[in-house]
């Protein structure tokens, strides 16, 4: 059993829209843990920051003694603009300037952790440098109030590789507890991306430490409805990631990437993005990838093709290269 250091000081930033009422749901989760942080920092990014300000007002009593700090990045946001303005990665990064602690945490603002989510991970983490993430099972709740485990089987430790994090998406970043120390090596946030930042983030991480799991679900993730401008914007975004770390895949795990977008482009309607994935899942086997073969590998892989050719295509996919 792994010993907690008690000298370790604990941070948790929090960026939102500052139009969740949800928000207060998950403050109060925060300041009930068994070990709770020493400092909050909430990332308003916008101008208009009355809701938080009403929402930590109602809440003070509860919050003491932690340390609550609110950040504004000023921005003008969209009414009703489900994205932030800046950007997460831009979010965040204000949160962690705002913080000096030993260990840091991300939570999203319309979520919730149980009493025993700091503990366990701090707990699993124990004093072993090498080890710089712990991560829990998640729990999610749809619309309708139907509650599964996010991750299926037992959660994985150890070495996580690009792909995995990428694409199975066994690690949540607002389930994990990180030394700051080695968030400070890696380098911050992303700020050139917004959905993918965490991925990202979390990518950057596993090349450079150890993870170990807490085989429990203490974050509860509540699945809200997005529209079709987030999903396309994390698509497009998807093409950026695979990019910044395609020299982390193999070849196969590179074509795998490339070809699952370039089906879910298909299936959103982003053609040119579909058209850009395909070329680039023929340069993982060809040198060059002449339009022609773009334009038939994205017509077999378009729901169009026959139902035979899209399984050849499939058994190729499987193929090690």
């Amino acid at each position: 059993m792994n010993v907690i250091d008690c000298s370790l000081t604990l941070g948790v930033v929090v960026p939102t829209i500052g139009d969740r009422p949800e928000l207060r749901r998950l403050l109060l989760s925060v300041a009930s843990q068994k070990r709770q942080p020493e400092a909050i920092c909430v990332v308003v990014d916008s101008k208009e920051m009355a809701m938080v300000v009403e929402i930590l007002d109602e809440i003070r009593q509860a919050m003491t003694p932690i340390e609550v700090t609110v950040v504004s990045t000023g921005v003008d946001r969209a009414e009703g603009a489900y994205l932030v303005e800046t950007g997460y990665g831009c979010a965040v990064n204000l949160g962690l300037s705002n913080l000096d602690t030993d260990l840091v945490s991300f939570l999203d603002d319309d979520d919730e952790i149980l009493p025993n989510h700091y503990s366990s991970l701090e707990g699993a983490l124990g004093a072993d440098d090498n080890i710089g993430l712990a991560y829990s099972r998640v729990e999610v709740v749809s619309v309708d109030g139907r509650r599964r485990s996010f991750q299926s089987g037992e959660l994985p430790s150890g070495t996580f590789s690009a792909y995995t994090l990428m694409g199975a998406h066994p690690v949540l970043l607002p389930a994990t507890l990180i030394r700051r120390a080695l968030i400070d090596r890696i380098g911050h946030m992303d700020e050139a991306l917004d959905r993918k930042a965490d991925t990202d983030m979390l990518v950057r991480l596993g090349q450079a430490t150890r993870f170990v799991a807490v085989d429990e679900a203490t974050y509860v993730y509540y699945r809200n409805p997005h529209g079709a401008d987030v999903h396309d914007k994390a698509l497009e975004e998807m093409y950026l990631l695979i990019k910044k770390h395609v020299h982390a895949m193999s070849r196969k795990e590179r074509w795998l990437s490339w070809d699952s977008l370039t089906r879910s482009s298909l299936k959103a309607g982003l053609s040119e993005l579909a058209r850009e994935s395909a070329r680039e899942a023929i340069r993982t086997w060809l040198s060059t990838a002449p339009g022609w073969i773009v334009s038939l590998y994205v017509r077999v892989r378009s729901l169009d093709a026959p139902t035979s050719i899209r399984r050849t295509l499939g058994n190729l996919r499987n193929r090690e290269g």
